[in-house]
């Protein structure tokens, strides 16, 4: 894991990967929003790259193994096909080797869909400890750094660059008007503007899989 894992953090993994993922649309409903009895921001992360917001983390872990060790022999992880998609791409991107190892009974779309990045595809149990077993055999092998579908704080920071849109594109502009949002678009040094008085007024639902 990383040392640390904030703000600074989640600002520079937006940076980092800029251009390899998509700035997913936030679509809202009038419907919902009665339903809700407030405004509702929803992001679009099924528009992602690899179709879901697992992109983010894995292309800011990959890219940040090959900043940290230009001759990496590559990366591996385990994952029941969208983490496993999305570290298959980054690793693409990054010019990396790749490994994936998924439960026998991985629907053979996302399966096919890891090898078609060019990663190396190794099956397992159905078992959260066959999946770690396997992924901790192949780094042992070949060298490969393990991208934890979780539990690593270079793919959390990834995924906070979410926030960071949406701050950006809505809250903030509505709050702080559209002058603000050019600043921030210029500087992007969320650091200064993601004040914690601002955090109570976010409310994130999401689906994961």
């Amino acid at each position: 894991m990383s040392a640390s894992f904030g703000l600074k953090e989640v600002s520079a993994a937006y940076s980092r990967m800029r251009g390899y993922v998509h700035r997913t649309p936030v679509f809202t409903s009038h419907n919902i929003n009665v339903l809700a009895g407030t405004q509702l921001y929803m992001k679009a992360e099924n528009l992602q790259k690899t179709g879901s917001f697992k992109a983010r983390g894995a292309c800011n872990a990959v890219f940040l193994e090959k900043e940290r060790n230009p001759n990496s022999p590559g990366v591996v992880t385990h994952s029941t096909g969208n983490h496993g998609q999305a570290v298959a791409y980054a690793a693409k991107c990054a010019g990396l080797p790749c490994s994936v190892v998924v439960p026998k009974d991985t629907p053979k779309v996302k399966c096919d869909a890891i090898r078609e990045y060019g990663a190396e595809l190794v099956y397992c149990q159905p078992t959260p400890t066959s999946r770690q077993e396997v992924c901790v055999e192949i780094q042992a092998k070949t060298g490969k750094t393990v991208i934890h579908p979780f539990d690593n704080f270079d793919v959390m920071a990834g995924q906070g660059t979410i926030a960071l849109e949406l701050l950006e594109e809505f809250i903030l502009s509505s709050l702080m008007g559209s002058c603000c949002k050019e600043v921030l678009r210029a500087s992007r040094d969320c650091g200064l503007i993601l004040h914690s008085s601002l955090i109570p007024l976010l409310m994130l639902y999401g689906h994961n899989r």
